[in-house]
């Protein structure tokens, strides 16, 4: 059955368990999942915590009976531009991000279909040499039912 969850879950799914995120972000401790989390991170992350990808739902809305389209924030945090390597892996993170999720259609655990389009391809935010980088993008989910 479909619902705003399983727009979450698929998503999930999806960008944890890719090859290339998994190098680009590093493995969650004792895991083998890429380091995404649910939620907005605490206001100060270490450099020892990034990179990492946070996601969380903007505007859940239903479109008709069934079919939902949900707007996610999807935040790339990257050591500072002083760190060698640092915005390499920035961009490696959103190419990979497109490739997984603009224009995509995809089955979530033969619960729902999913129809993903990149939104918003990316803000960055002001960053000093040693402060920590943030990419922002956004991306809509539309679920159906099979």
């Amino acid at each position: 059955m479909s619902s705003p969850d399983s727009a979450l879950k698929g998503f999930y799914a999806r960008s944890s368990t890719d090859a290339t995120l998994k190098t680009v972000l590093g493995l969650k401790t004792g895991r083998d999942a890429a380091d995404v989390h649910e939620g907005f991170p605490p206001d100060t992350l270490q450099q020892s915590d990034l990179p990492r990808m946070t996601y969380f739902n903007v505007v859940p809305s239903t479109r008709r009976p069934g079919v939902y389209s949900v707007l996610i924030q999807v935040d790339g945090w990257f050591p500072p531009p002083s760190v060698p390597g640092s915005a390499a892996k920035r961009e490696q993170w959103m190419v990979r991000m497109l490739e997984l999720f603009d224009e995509k259609n995809w089955i979530y655990d033969d619960e729902a279909r999913l129809y993903s389009v990149v939104t918003n391809p990316g803000r960055d935010f002001p960053a000093g040499a040693q402060d920590n980088m943030r990419r922002m993008m956004e991306l809509r989910i539309e679920v159906s039912p099979f």
